[in-house]
């Protein structure tokens, strides 16, 4: 299973993706930025689940949360 994430923009109402969670395998899941200026965002910014369940992902600060775990988990 996989989900794109992305954020509104405002003036356009347009949906920017900026990160991507896919399943590695064995019940496990990888987050990674899709766009770097997201990580610049406010952690309370809102994020949009675009093509599946958000899964507990509703900020950036849930992104970056996810990503900073993640890397205490790699050999």
């Amino acid at each position: 299973m996989s989900t794109t994430f992305g954020v509104r923009i405002p003036s356009t109402g347009e949906v920017l993706p900026i990160a991507r969670r896919v399943g590695i395998g064995n019940g496990q899941v990888k987050l990674t930025f899709t766009n770097p200026l997201a990580e610049l965002l406010k952690d309370s910014t809102k994020v949009i689940a675009i093509d599946n369940s958000r899964q507990g992902i509703r900020t950036i600060g849930d992104i970056k949360h996810c990503i900073k775990e993640q890397h205490k988990f790699v050999p």
